[in-house]
């Protein structure tokens, strides 16, 4: 029944951002924000022995069991912060930004990335288009969303969750570390270089302003946030 249980999450998840008017009139949610929303509120397994499941997403549960009350309204806001504009898609070398702090420090902070990557040949293994999450701290410190090193992608779907989150401004990273085919939902202005977008899903954030003074990534751009309570 498994199934039927996501697909009908799916729908309510939909059906959410449809009425509420968290979209533009002329967009609609994409499959990857939908899934970002999906994974996103996941709750982890346990597993009935000890170690018998590894923590964080693995290969065992996956990122865990469907909970669309964690997808659609975490608390303490009640509500997730995402991201789902096709003009934000990133091109090799291409870094876009977010900024948010955590709106509970006993809660944790998570952020997840997920895109439809674009269509592979037959005989193609791995990923199409390359993009990669990273999430720095306020002291600097960066965490890793994918399960190889950075800026290895393996994954089209990526998370950072950080289980003890400090006062100031979290700056999520996402990547393109190699868009060699154009995503069907690249924006028409996106220009002559490949463009790969995607859709972020972050529980327990609050949108804040623009990356700290001195980021050294030149070709970083800053986007802004939308809310889903």
């Amino acid at each position: 029944m498994a199934t039927p249980l996501v697909a009908g999450t799916a729908a309510l998840i939909r059906q959410h951002l449809l009425e509420r008017g968290h979209l533009q009139p002329s967009r609609k949610p994409s499959g990857a924000l939908l899934k970002a929303f999906l994974i996103n509120g996941a709750t982890a397994l346990p597993g009935q022995f000890p170690q018998e499941v590894p923590a964080g997403a693995n290969t065992v549960s996956g990122f865990g069991r469907i909970d669309v009350t964690q997808s659609l309204v975490p608390e303490p806001l009640r509500r997730t912060v995402f991201a789902d504009d096709p003009d934000h898609g990133v091109a090799t070398g291409q870094l876009r930004t977010y900024q948010v702090q955590a709106a509970d420090l006993t809660r944790p902070l998570k952020v997840t990335l997920v895109w439809t990557d674009a269509p592979a040949g037959s005989d193609d293994g791995g990923l199409e288009n390359q993009l990669y999450l990273r999430v720095q701290a306020p002291d600097g410190g960066v965490s890793d969303g994918d399960t190889s090193p950075f800026p290895t992608a393996t994954n089209n779907v990526q998370q950072v969750l950080i289980a003890a989150p400090v006062a100031g401004a979290y700056t999520i990273r996402v990547h393109g570390v190699s868009v060699t085919q154009q995503a069907p939902r690249a924006s028409p202005g996106a220009g002559a270089a490949p463009r790969q977008d995607f859709a972020l899903a972050v529980s327990n954030g609050v949108p804040t302003g623009a990356p700290p003074d001195g980021d050294e990534e030149a070709a970083a751009t800053t986007a802004s946030m939308a809310l889903s309570g």
